[in-house]
């Protein structure tokens, strides 16, 4: 399953819970769940509860890479939402 099909599959299972939500993963993919659960269910979004992100260069050089490979997924994303809108 993909992080999207994840979160999908997720969201009516949380909808009912009122527990806070929290996002157990990496800190790139962290942050890119967040976003996806933001646009897949708002409200549930509003119920997360950030985990430390990111330390300044934890990586090390491996930090731009990753820094420059979510900036392009993040705007091949939105291009796809464009196209294709719900």
């Amino acid at each position: 399953m993909t992080t999207v099909e994840k979160i999908v599959n997720s969201t009516p299972l949380l909808a009912d819970s009122p527990a806070a939500i929290r996002i157990a993963s990496s800190t790139f993919h962290a942050r890119r769940a967040r976003r996806i659960l933001g646009d897949e269910s708002p409200a549930l979004a509003a119920r997360l509860i950030r985990a430390r992100d990111y330390l300044p260069m934890e990586y090390g050089l491996l930090h731009a890479g990753l820094v420059a490979f979510e900036g392009y997924r993040e705007r091949r994303a939105r291009s796809v939402r464009r196209q294709h809108p719900r």
